[in-house]
Formats: C-alpha cells, structure tokens, sequence
C-alpha cells in the first residue's frame, strides 16, 4: 500500500500533442502538494437483450482521462505550470508512486487544462486547484526513461501579493488595500472529440523474437509513438507501447514476451479507436470574486452605474494574472450584531493576461 508520503508529480511541455518529448526536463512541486487525484473511464457500453435478467456483454466505450491537481503555488517557479490555463499547450504528467522495491507510474500524455482556480486568503499563502483533461494514461513500472527531474519549492504568503484596480483595458493601476480574500477562475470548457474510426493494422514483414523490442511491419506510417499496439499471431498476443518508429520499424517501450512470426500472420494493431481524436476549447469563462473589508460605497456605485474595470492580481515579485473589462455580478454585505462589516463582490471579465518574466 502506498502512501501520499511516496507520491510525486512532474509535467513537461509537450512539442506535438500526445507525445512526451525526448530527454524531457521534467518539473514538479512535491514540497508544495496538496492533493493529486488521477481518474480514468472506460466509458463501458453495458449491453442488455432478452432471455436474460443480467447484462449480455460490456464492451469498452470512449476513454476518458482526467487529473486533478491542488498545491501552493512555487515560489521559485510560480507560474510555469499555471500559466498553461491560458496557452493550452498540451502536457506530459507524470504520477508516480514509490517504494524501495517498487514503483507505480500513471503516465498522462496530452495533457490540456480545462480549469484552473487560485485563491489567496489572510494568513495563508497563495494555492491553486487545476483539472486537466488527458489524451491517455500509461500505467507504467518504470521512470520516463532519460528523464531529468527537478523540484521547485517556496510559497507566496498573502503578504507578498497584491490587489489592484483599473480602468477596464488594464491601464492606471492603484492599489486596493481592504481586501481580504480572492479567488479567481479560468475555464476552457474542453470537449472531447471522438470519431467513428478503426484501429489501424500491419502485418510484420520478419519474425519478431522474445526479449527484444523491434517490430518490423509492413506500413509503419500507420502507427505514432506512443500509440498501445496489440501484437499477435495464430498462437499468442500481447500489449505494448511504441516508443519510437523509424521507418517500417518500431520500437516497443518494452521487450516481447513472446515470439511472433510471419509464418503464423503475426501483425501489430494500433489500439486507438477508443481514445478521443481532438480535444478542442470552447467558450472561455472569467471569473473570481473579493471580499472587502467595508469601508465605502464604490462595488455599489459600480453595479447601479454599470461600471467597468480591470483587477491585477499580484503574485510576488514580477509574476501576475490581469482580468480586463470586468464587472460586478452581485455586491452583498451581510451585516450581523456580532462582527464587522464585510463586502462580497463575485466579478465576471471579457479577457485575462498571465504574466510571467
């Protein structure tokens, strides 16, 4: 049984979508983790028929793969991970789970945020809850192979951030110094896009041994790396992952377990018909919401005069997310016997800036 203790989370930038580069720089910030949760569907079809009370078969359906991640944002790296909410460039995240004798590594290729919330309270320091949405996971027993790994750690306590107001294009920024609270939220509203396809299929040109990885077919332009191949003949199958193609030739992530020959029709099947083609953005929403300490009229004048305006929300030194063209949805200021006067003020916005040095 593994504990959270054993737990680590690293992610690089993806150049093509769905394929972990080579040698990749892998980043993380354990120190800083909250909570990782990774998921994975089958998307099961559950057939029933007559004569029977029970179903009569369960077919896998669309794999759907998310990852939910919630840590303190790094001091060191503050917005390297985050700042993708906004540039949507897709991701390899590596989950895995460590013992002395063993590990478990939950490989999730094509990784594309579909929402991101910070939040940043007095007496605490700045956190980010993100939902991503994968192309597939890889449940693997080893590291990313040639891989480098560092972690980035530190925290931005509520005292190093800050609050301003503007116009509505960004511009004239001043300070506001009675909030509280904040949070902020991004959502891609990420569809999934499957298509009505079939696995593609090539039969081996030479006999593919046990204990070594080469596969030779017939049509290598049929299959990607990364792709979860079947390979199999009149005998035997297996499953396994290509790791990289030259050619006709492609190299499996793992040695094979059995031989294949072409004597016996062995082939290789690209096992993708149940994965989704495209993972497209749709419409964006912006939002977030402070809390005042009550000291003047303004969020109420803005609402009954319809006012617009820019908040930047200052995350340290020189790293920032800008809401531009904001407004009010509701101000409320629930005022009880027992306590002081505080304001609520949720706020929708028309475009969002991620700054980064």
């Amino acid at each position: 049984m593994y504990g959270a203790h054993e737990a680590k989370l690293y992610y690089v930038e993806e150049e093509a979508y769905g394929i972990t580069p080579a040698n990749p720089p892998m980043k993380g910030m354990n120190e800083n983790l909250e909570s990782v949760e990774p998921a994975v569907d089958p998307g099961l079809i559950k057939i029933r028929g007559f004569g029977s009370r029970d179903l009569t078969d369960i077919q896998a359906g669309l794999r759907k793969v998310n990852l939910k991640v919630a840590y303190y944002l790094p001091k060191e790296d503050v917005l390297n991970f985050l700042k993708h909410v906004e540039t949507l460039v897709p991701q390899t995240v590596e989950v895995w789970y460590e013992k002395n004798e063993s590990i478990v590594d939950l490989r999730h290729i094509g990784c594309i945020m579909d929402r991101a919330t910070v939040s940043c309270s007095v007496e605490d320091a700045v956190k980010a809850s993100i939902d991503l949405i994968a192309l597939d996971l890889m449940p693997e027993n080893s590291k990313i192979p040639d891989a480098t790994y560092t972690d980035y750690g530190g925290l931005i306590p509520f005292n190093a951030c800050y609050v301003k107001r503007g116009e509505a294009d960004g511009s004239n920024l001043t300070i506001l110094e009675e909030i509280t609270d904040w949070k902020c939220t991004i959502e891609n509203n990420l569809k999934r896009v499957p298509v009505i396809r079939s696995n593609p299929q090539s039969l081996l040109t030479a006999n593919a041994n046990s204990g070594q990885k080469v596969v030779a077919v017939a049509a290598g332009s049929l299959f990607k790396a990364k792709n979860q191949v079947k390979i199999m003949d009149d005998i035997t199958s297996e499953d396994n992952i290509i790791d990289s193609i030259d050619g006709d030739n492609l190299t499996m992530m793992n040695n094979l377990a059995n031989t294949y020959t072409v004597a016996n029709n062995a082939k290789t099947t690209a096992l993708v018909s149940n994965l989704l083609k495209y993972l497209r953005e749709r419409h964006r929403n912006l939002a977030g919401e402070l809390t005042f300490e009550f000291e003047n009229r303004t969020e109420f004048f803005d609402v009954i005069h319809d006012s617009e305006f820019s908040l930047q929300l200052g995350l340290g030194d020189a790293e920032d997310i800008l809401f531009k063209y904001c407004k009010w949805d509701n101000v409320i200021a629930p005022t009880r016997i027992e306590d002081l006067v505080s304001l609520k003020a949720p706020f929708t916005a028309r475009d969002v800036v991620i700054t980064t040095p």
